[in-house]
């Protein structure tokens, strides 16, 4: 609004009206603003996510990274295994690489806010979270997300001991046999009109590990 004075005295200077000026100023913010926002979901467009790997191993807290098969497991190991499924619990961890590569042709860094994901194995939902940290991905370069996960195998199939732990070591990638997995992620980007959330989960290539 633009405050006009009661009276004038004569030949006093008139008064400016800043309220168009203003107007102006504010919707020139507001779109630029808004390209910006824009801009920033575009160079995410552009990343290119995939699934790299499975590292890092432990069921029940036992580390799989030395065996193959359920007869190679230490019998102290097999032991730890033993009484957390009698206690009704078989948590497996696992490591999830993710690579996010930034192509040079953005030009621009994309900055990632935070990173919801839902783990898939054999078609069937085990396990969601997210990584709820900043990321940054410079243009030109593929940036490794270590996305941590938690599956209790137990709960999930409630097979026989000896079938599970050939299960967590298939998806620990050391088994001798391949499993699926399939990792959906729902990236959270930073832009100057505060976070926006990526409108649909991004499915990761499935992936023999």
């Amino acid at each position: 609004m633009t405050l006009q004075p009661k009276t004038q005295r004569h030949n006093a200077p008139r008064p400016i009206s800043v309220g168009p000026a203003l107007s102006l100023l504010l919707l020139l913010s507001i779109t630029l603003t808004g390209c910006e926002a824009l801009q920033a979901i575009a160079t995410l467009d552009r990343v290119e996510l995939s699934l790299d790997g499975v590292s890092n191993g432990r069921l029940a807290g036992v580390d799989l990274g030395g065996y193959r098969t359920v007869g190679d497991v230490r019998p102290t190991d097999l032991l730890r295994i033993a009484a957390a499924y009698r206690q009704g619990s078989l948590p497996l961890d696992l490591t999830l690489r993710v690579g996010a590569e930034n192509p040079g042709s953005n030009g621009v860094e994309a900055r990632l806010e935070r990173l919801d994901w839902t783990l898939r194995l054999n078609d069937r939902q085990a396990a969601t979270g997210a990584v709820n940290r900043p990321i940054v991905l410079p243009a030109g370069r593929t940036i490794e997300i270590p996305v941590d996960v938690r599956v209790d195998l137990l709960e999930l199939y409630g097979e026989n001991r000896d079938d599970l732990v050939a299960l967590a070591l298939r998806l620990a990638g050391r088994g001798a046999e391949s499993q699926h997995l399939e990792l959906s992620v729902r990236p959270t980007v930073t832009t100057p009109l505060g976070p926006i959330t990526y409108p649909r989960d991004v499915v990761l290539t499935r992936r023999d590990v």
